[in-house]
């Protein structure tokens, strides 16, 4: 079985279990300061291929969104909105210019102390890269037809794609108003006195994503992008964004999220999680089992995240899936 942890603090309640050997997965909570004064905001990042990006999103994102959401009217979701997919976007670029910076000048220092700030259990290994590259520079080491110009592409491509990509859901609430941002497949849910609003996921199979992936340039094959990555947007995942041979932050796979805004009253709560909640359990079955649990008080937000873990690993167990194949699952439960 994996890991578990469960634990609460004043901005709500986290529930996390860790099925693989490297937890992809990341949570974080902080105060979001904007031009009409200060926001809670909680966010879920789920990392796939390698937990780079959703670390480098726990640790840096905050900070930004703070700089990029300090003079935005918190009351104008045109104002928001805009300057939520500029942030995105922004944070985007910044993370695959660094990585292009140590391909282009081949020193990867600021890489690999990036990688121990991060605390990384999964890190590039940097003296393999260097004779991957070098291989594929030597036209020795080269099956015949293939050139030294695509062989290189093809190690810049794996060493991308070695540090994967990540979702991300946030909420961010003040006096009466909740935004629930979301790019992937993770989502957000908000429940209150019957009302049940929740936020859609970014799949290649939807029709309105299916026809923007291949308006981009790219296909869907098996219901994922380019025959690989089950959601269509997302943190990274470069070698998807690519139109042309070129970096694109709103290529096949686009980093541009969707933004819901809602008028909420006191006594409401929120549900941010991954698809390893949501694959077993429909955010109508949760609801109704906070309902039944909590009564309305969320004063034990701890144990019921505990109870909320224990049941989906058991429809987990009902459906005979191997632990291996179980994907993390990662939440937090907070009440507006």
């Amino acid at each position: 079985m994996g890991r578990f942890r469960a634990g609460e603090n004043e901005d709500g309640a986290c529930g996390m279990v860790r099925m693989g050997r490297t937890g992809q997965d990341r949570i974080a909570s902080f105060d979001l300061e904007t031009g009409e004064g200060s926001a809670k905001c909680l966010a879920v990042f789920d990392g796939h291929g390698q937990e780079f990006i959703a670390a480098y999103l726990e640790k840096y994102l905050p900070e930004m969104l703070n700089e990029k959401m300090k003079k935005v009217r918190f009351s104008s979701p045109r104002e928001v909105q805009e300057n939520i997919a500029q942030a995105f976007e922004y944070f985007d670029r910044k993370i695959h210019d660094l990585l292009m910076m140590a391909w282009l000048t081949e020193n990867y220092s600021e890489l690999e102390n990036l990688y121990v700030y991060l605390d990384l259990e999964s890190r590039l290994d940097i003296n393999y890269l260097k004779r991957y590259r070098e291989a594929a520079q030597s036209e020795v080491f080269l099956p015949p037809g293939l050139s030294t110009e695509k062989a290189l592409r093809e190690v810049r491509d794996w060493f991308f794609s070695f540090h994967g990509g990540s979702t991300a859901v946030l909420a961010m609430w003040r006096e009466g108003v909740l935004y629930m941002v979301n790019l992937g497949d993770s989502k957000g849910v908000y429940f209150d006195r019957g009302c049940l609003e929740y936020t859609e996921d970014h799949k290649p199979e939807t029709p309105s994503e299916r026809e923007r992936i291949y308006r981009s340039g790219g296909f869907v094959c098996m219901g994922r992008v380019g025959g690989t990555l089950a959601l269509s947007r997302a943190f990274g995942d470069f070698v998807l964004k690519q139109i042309d041979g070129e970096y694109h932050p709103f290529g096949p796979v686009s980093v541009m999220p969707d933004v819901y805004v809602y008028e909420v009253s006191e006594g409401g709560c929120l549900l941010l999680g991954t698809d390893g909640l949501f694959d077993v359990l429909s955010p109508e079955e949760i609801y109704q089992m906070l309902n039944a649990w909590t009564r309305g008080d969320l004063s034990r937000s701890g144990e019921f995240c505990k109870k909320l873990l224990d049941v989906a690993l058991q429809k987990y167990a009902e459906l005979d899936h191997p632990i291996h194949e179980i994907d993390d699952i990662s939440f937090w439960l907070s009440k507006i």
